[in-house]
């Protein structure tokens, strides 16, 4: 791999937190991936609630299952099947297998149950883990809706704006006097003068 950590790595390419809740063959399970401990391998876990299933890869491992597309575009696959819902959970006599699906590709992952001890602790750490995510969800709805009637009230007052500049120029419309009769148009102080009619013969006066 390059010279970053494989830590860096991973969540650089958003797949040390992904979440999704699917139906497997005997219920609902959530799939989620995370980082070990000492933050040197990468974690792939299901759960229907009681019990944990996890997979532990190192970079090397990584490596493996990526040498068809490379390292980025595996990681790439793998993030979009969480985001677009294609994962799927099947469960064996002790084991469950996650199917991870993008595109064209497919990836299966044997993932093996924890002990009892361990899966105490991986319940807590993961309820407090989603407590966060809803305390974060609910924070960045409020900032939303907040923005959102902000930008209402904005709208409505340069609604208001606009419609009272229109009422200002239609009251000076209809006040603007109206330009005398036979007034000229070049120079209104001075009336139009009648064109001359020349000089009247009177034997035209009796035709």
């Amino acid at each position: 791999m390059s010279k970053h950590t494989f830590r860096e790595i991973l969540e650089t390419a958003d797949v040390t937190n992904q979440l999704r809740e699917v139906s497997g063959t005997d219920g609902k399970y959530l799939c989620y991936t995370g980082l070990s401990a000492d933050n040197c391998n990468w974690l792939l876990s299901a759960s229907n609630g009681e019990d944990i299933w996890r997979v532990e890869l190192s970079e090397s491992d990584v490596t493996k299952y990526s040498t068809a597309k490379g390292e980025s575009e595996f990681l790439n696959d793998i993030k979009l099947s969480f985001s677009e819902g294609d994962v799927q959970v099947m469960k064996t006599y002790n084991d469950v297998t996650l199917c991870l699906k993008h595109s064209s590709e497919q990836y299966e992952f044997t993932l093996i149950e924890l002990p009892a001890a361990h899966r105490r602790q991986e319940m807590n750490r993961l309820l407090f883990e989603l407590s966060k995510r809803c305390i974060s969800l609910e924070s960045k709805l409020k900032d939303c809706q907040k923005a959102l009637a902000e930008s209402q009230k904005e709208k409505q007052e340069d609604r208001y704006a606009d419609q009272l500049n229109f009422g200002v120029k239609t009251a000076k419309a209809s006040t603007r006097p109206k330009k005398p009769a036979g007034h000229s148009l070049v120079n209104p102080g001075s009336k139009r003068r009648k064109a001359a009619t020349g000089v009247v013969f009177g034997d035209q006066e009796d035709t």
